[in-house]
């Protein structure tokens, strides 16, 4: 009732379960990386408080010189 499988059909059932294996670890791959791009763009640059130069106009960061490279700047 039960015999042996032949050799084609063996080679067949090893391909499929192969083929299974490898698409699930590739899935798994596919998965971790998504789920790493998801965590680095979650993480949101830090807000950075900023000062207006009456003068120029330009916005620095408060605390910091500024960069306009006038003479009369206030904030220089």
């Amino acid at each position: 009732m039960f015999g042996l499988p032949s050799l084609g059909k063996l080679l067949v059932l090893i391909g499929a379960v192969l083929l299974v294996w490898y698409g699930f670890k590739l899935y798994g791959r596919l998965e971790a990386a998504r789920q790493a791009g998801l965590r680095k763009s979650a993480r949101a640059p830090a807000r950075l408080e900023t000062v207006e130069c009456a003068r120029c106009g330009t916005y620095v960061p408060a605390g910091a010189r500024p960069d306009c490279k006038r003479a009369d700047c206030p904030l220089a």
